[in-house]
């Protein structure tokens, strides 16, 4: 190959090794590496094609070093050419330049491998030729077994754990379906469902805190908590003002329902309708500004402790909330806006809330009243056995009788109260969306002439409103990854070896002996046969060597000539 092409080639390749190396330095700094992306999976087989892809940018064999074995290719091709052109272009120098024939031999004994060199550096000791022609294949040839190191592990596949967002599916608030269930039909099925109230009531259950109902994940790896949807049941009481209701109890029905005999510390139930609940108390309720509201007397009175009640209507509108739960395990964080009152004042009867504002369009929560009504007498035991029903749970939450006999509260706050109505009405709505029936209202029926018992058919009445909501999940992920280290070492390497091919690579050919080239392609036998028998004046310069060793050959040869 002309020698201009060798020059030139030689400049490209070192520059371009140098170029390689600053641009994957620049690759790791701006971190571009680490958008490749790969899944565990596939992480042998990506790794398998790295290995390959950097290996064939120029795998070598050992020959290009000096080894015997042309069976391994660990080393890189673009080593072997840079080897290959460094080479050449030192022995082409080397040949047209006026030095010491053992110079000559030296440097281009040195080319042969590292251990060639290395033995040729140590032959300078006794008669030194070209010590830095020597050195400098040396410094190149141990250079490029440094690059053969550092470039298998430019790259390398890392595991981290990368997060993303997921949709999961939420089962939300209950509902049922109209045009499939009859209101008979459901208030069977509440009645059944209802039940289990009692065993609910003071438990935590997923999708229930307080009087709020709040969207329930489906299993997930998602870590971290999440946010999702809820509702609030926020309860409102309004004071009976109508002056001229003629208030007639002594267990008779008029407009309020019927009050049961009663006595001191109990809040209970009257009456209900689709979108309210009546109630009656004998214990004063105060609101936030210490206002009793209004007391209509008993007459009679039913007992000589009670001569005169509070009737109160409470309505129910939903509030739209937030909630953040643990993403995994569903336990209640936190909620926005907070449900729970500090303060609330008495509202005349019939202005306690809008009559829009308590139509949600869901026919299962607007008709609470009636589930309200529905809710079974209570299976624990009490003092009085006509306090059995929903208002055991006002009972127990306000520490009134029979929960606190010995130690009746002489007013209840009226926030408290409907805190607490509105902490009954979300359990309710939670063991009517996530309760079925198990035991409750039957009927007989003939079955091959046998009267069997049949639960009442109500037992897929509601289900739960499906929605979705966002996690987070950490999974482990394999990315390109670039190491710093042999990027750093490969750089250094490439510069070197950019330093030391310049004095052949550059300046030789620049002369006018460039115009005419070099025919000689090594110095292996056939070259030096040619070389000895075109220059018979070798006889008379070159000394006889009593030993054909290497100290006598050298020292033979230690005359200045020039071969081209």
């Amino acid at each position: 190959m002309p020698t201009r092409i060798l020059r030139r080639c030689s400049l490209i390749l070192h520059s371009g090794l140098v170029v390689m190396h600053l641009a994957l330095l620049c690759i790791w700094a701006k971190g571009f590496v680490h958008h490749l992306i790969v899944s565990p999976n596939d992480q042998k087989i990506v790794s398998f094609l790295i290995t390959g892809i950097v290996t064939a940018i120029g795998a070598v064999c050992f020959v290009a070093l000096g080894c015997a074995d042309t069976s391994v290719n660990y080393l890189q091709i673009y080593a072997a050419l840079l080897v290959t052109v460094a080479q050449t272009l030192s022995m082409r120098r080397g040949l047209q330049t006026d030095q010491f024939l053992t110079a000559t031999h030296d440097n281009a004994a040195a080319w042969t491998g590292v251990g060639s060199s290395l033995w040729q550096l140590w032959n300078q000791r006794k008669t030194p030729s070209s010590i830095w022609g020597v050195l400098t294949a040396f410094l190149y040839l141990g250079n490029i077994m440094a690059f053969n190191v550092t470039t298998p592990s430019l790259f390398y596949l890392e595991a981290f754990n990368a997060s993303r967002s997921v949709q999961i599916e939420t089962k939300g608030l209950p509902a049922y379906n109209s045009s499939d269930t009859s209101v008979e039909d459901m208030w069977d099925y509440a009645g059944v469902s209802l039940y289990s109230l009692p065993s609910i009531a003071n438990t935590e259950n997923p999708g229930l805190h307080d009087g709020t109902l709040y969207e329930v994940l489906e299993t997930n790896e998602g870590v971290g908590n999440s946010t999702v949807s809820a509702t609030g049941f926020n309860i409102t009481c309004g004071s009976l003002t109508t002056r001229d209701f003629d208030v007639k109890f002594s267990r008779k029905s008029g407009q309020w329902g019927t009050i049961p005999s009663t006595q001191p510390g109990v809040i209970s139930m009257t009456n209900v309708t689709q979108h309210s609940i009546i109630l009656y108390s004998t214990v004063p309720i105060l609101d936030s500004n210490d206002n009793p509201g209004f007391f209509f007397n008993l007459t009679p009175p039913m007992s000589p402790a009670i001569t005169q009640i509070q009737v109160f209507e409470c309505f129910q509108t939903l509030v739209s909330q937030k909630v953040v739960i643990g993403s995994r395990s569903g336990n209640f964080m936190t909620a926005e806006p907070e449900l729970q009152k500090t303060r609330s004042a008495w509202k005349p009867y019939g202005s306690t809330t809008d009559a829009d504002s308590m139509i949600s369009g869901n026919e299962l929560l607007d008709s609470w009243g009636y589930w309200y009504g529905a809710i079974p007498n209570s299976d624990f035991p009490l003092n009085m056995p006509s306090l059995n029903g929903p208002y055991v749970y006002l009972t127990q939450l306000l520490n009134l009788h029979p929960a606190n006999p010995d130690n009746i509260p002489a007013t209840v706050p009226l926030y408290a109260l409907e805190n607490a109505l509105s902490i009954v009405v979300a359990t309710m709505f939670w063991t009517l969306g996530h309760i079925p029936p198990t035991h409750g209202p039957v009927t007989w029926a003939y079955h091959n002439k046998t009267m069997v018992s049949v639960l009442l058919n109500a037992t897929n009445s509601t289900f739960l409103l499906k929605g979705y909501a966002t996690v987070t999940e950490i999974m482990t992920q394999i990315h390109l990854e670039i190491n710093i280290i042999a990027v750093t070492g490969g750089l250094l390497v490439s510069i070197c070896l950019m330093l030391l091919s310049l004095p052949f690579s550059w300046q030789f050919g620049c002369g006018k002996n460039d115009r005419t080239d070099i025919p000689l392609d090594g110095t292996g036998i056939l070259h030096i046969i040619w070389l000895y028998r075109n220059h018979p004046e070798l006889d008379t310069l070159l000394g006889q060597a009593e030993h054909p060793n290497d100290d006598g050959l050298r020292r033979a040869g230690m005359v200045k000539t020039r071969l081209l």
